[in-house]
């Protein structure tokens, strides 16, 4: 692998100012604020991606997660960084999207996705984008779903963030499962760009999810739950309120199971107690069930089981239980039955 004369000046440089261009410690040599921390890691991710290859670059993610509670909080977006370094070190985007690792919520795919659309734009993405998914060597539904998912985020970075456009290219998937994991995408990709800006000083504190079609919104509230909670200084009782004024019962499962998933994301290795605490403010027991069911999703993605999950939902009162646990064997079962292709129409 070629080393560019940029990054070796970037490294020597990095080093006589005492910079962080590649780390070689703990979290401290990456100080300041979360922007601060998270720019340090990607220079250090982009880096280590050039120097040493992909495959160390998460290999040093993974050995960093258990003791560094900000690399805990943002691996998933740091594995988008390392895969968008990648993307130049491979002769096509499938070698480097095969390159790759579930680790973090399968942050890397996404990554590999977005960075490829993005350099393609609007029109040369489109065709790319609606073929890449047949091209994975994927075996179960999640992993297609993962690949859909990432999609969303390329074709949101592919029409500069318009939002109308992005779903209805999401359309185009054969399947209800598979669009809306393009939906969330997509919302994720929106909601990450707007850093929250997007529902401050709204006219209504749900929107953009409540100006969409019921289709779509059951993905816009997976992922822009996170600007929900900013905007409410974490306190997930006013949010939960919010979720309990929805109409449709599906769209109002998916705001209420999106406080569980999105205060766990948080930090995975505490699912528990923070799943406990964010759940335990929920305003009704049907509400507090769907959080529920929020921890137990996020614990079967992260981990590729069900064993956590099923633990969790041992945990919970004597009365929710049982659909707790029934729901999270659900989720395993259908997350990760056999899936070899695309179905047929893409």
């Amino acid at each position: 692998m070629k080393t560019s004369v940029a990054i070796i000046v970037a490294l020597i440089l990095g080093a006589a100012a005492g910079g962080n261009y590649f780390l070689s410690g703990g979290s401290t040599e990456c100080a300041g604020s979360y922007e601060e921390k998270l720019r340090c890691f990607s220079r250090h991710y982009a880096a280590l991606v050039e120097i040493e290859g992909t495959a160390a670059a998460i290999k040093d993610l993974e050995a960093r997660f258990p003791d560094d509670p900000f690399v805990r909080s943002s691996c998933h977006f740091l594995m988008h960084e390392i895969a968008h370094a990648s993307v130049a070190q491979f002769e096509t985007p499938e070698a480097a999207y095969a390159a790759g690792s579930t680790f973090c919520w399968d942050g890397y795919y996404h990554g590999i996705v977005e960075e490829v659309a993005k350099a393609r734009g609007d029109n040369g993405a489109r065709e790319w984008l609606a073929g890449i998914c047949s091209t994975i060597r994927g075996t179960t539904v999640l992993d297609f779903k993962t690949c859909t998912h990432s999609v969303g985020h390329g074709i949101a970075a592919s029409t500069q963030g318009d939002l109308p456009a992005s779903l209805a290219l999401c359309d185009e998937f054969p399947t209800s499962e598979l669009r809306l994991s393009c939906y969330q995408g997509v919302f994720m990709y929106d909601a990450v760009a707007h850093a929250g800006a997007a529902v401050s000083g709204k006219a209504s504190p749900l929107y953009p999810c409540d100006a969409v079609s019921i289709d779509y919104a059951r993905g816009c509230y997976t992922y822009y739950m996170k600007a929900f909670l900013q905007a409410h200084g974490g306190d997930t009782a006013k949010v939960f309120a919010l979720c309990g004024t929805i109409t449709d019962d599906v769209v109002r499962h998916s705001c209420n199971e999106s406080v569980g998933r999105m205060t766990t994301v948080h930090d995975i290795t505490r699912a528990e107690e923070i799943g406990m605490d964010a759940c335990g403010t929920a305003l009704s027991d049907a509400q507090k069930a769907d959080c529920y069911d929020g921890v137990s999703y996020e614990l079967i993605i992260f981990h590729e089981s069900d064993r956590q999950a099923l633990a969790w939902c041992s945990s919970v009162e004597p009365s929710l239980a049982p659909r707790c646990t029934a729901h999270a064997a659900l989720f395993y079962a259908t997350l990760f039955a056999p899936m070899t292709g695309m179905p047929a129409g893409t």
